[in-house]
């Protein structure tokens, strides 16, 4: 598949990386650690400009994430798990990453969105969830925004500056993604004691 998606990559541009990307933010994962680290390496070679690669992937990420969340906000939970249990084996998605996902979201809300969106495995779900969750659509777009930013400019200028050694990004990104797990962690046990005010913090007088 991965060879697929950068010989797509390669004939159709930004237009490529455009529909790459809203693809995999409505359910199908298109492996975009490997396909937007291979346009990096394009700009590299003077193919592509790496502002308009990475524009593309943001923008590709916003659309297919404002279907995903119309999706998640309009139809019924029970119509959508059922589509998975039918459907997902054929797209690598299981119910238990949708369950996941959206479990976290309903729960600690907008703030869950940008980390989510950060996290291979929650990304693809993250959308649909919050629609689901019925998020404010403003806080829904900044979040999802502004993680989009981060996470297509690390993967693009990681292509760029490997040039074409690109494809090892792969190995060193699995070995990252334990990452923002850990600030999830962080963000959750902060959120529990603010709420329960487990640890008290004295100031002198």
């Amino acid at each position: 598949m991965v060879e697929n998606l950068t010989s797509f990559i390669a004939s159709f541009g930004y237009i490529g990386v455009f529909l790459v990307m809203v693809l995999n933010s409505d359910f199908i994962p298109l492996f975009t650690e490997a396909t937007l680290p291979f346009a990096g390496f394009l700009a590299s070679q003077g193919k592509l400009l790496i502002p308009l690669v990475i524009l593309a992937a943001v923008l590709g990420d916003f659309v297919g994430g404002l279907i995903a969340y119309s999706i998640g906000y309009f139809l019924e939970e029970t119509l959508i798990v059922g589509a998975i249990k039918k459907y997902g084996k054929y797209v690598l998605l299981k119910e238990g990453d949708y369950v996941k996902t959206t479990n976290i979201v309903k729960k600690y809300g907008a703030p869950i969105v940008f980390l989510a969106k950060l996290t291979p495995g929650l990304k693809t779900w993250t959308s649909v969830a919050a629609g689901i969750c019925e998020i404010k659509l403003q806080k829904f777009v900044v979040a999802s925004v502004s993680a989009s930013i981060i996470y297509n400019s690390v993967l693009v200028f990681a292509g760029y500056y490997l040039g074409k050694n690109w494809s090892t990004i792969v190995s060193y990104f699995n070995k990252l993604q334990i990452l923002p797990f850990v600030l999830l962690s962080v963000f959750l046990l902060w959120y529990i004691n603010h709420k329960l005010k487990i640890i008290k913090f004295r100031t002198k007088n």
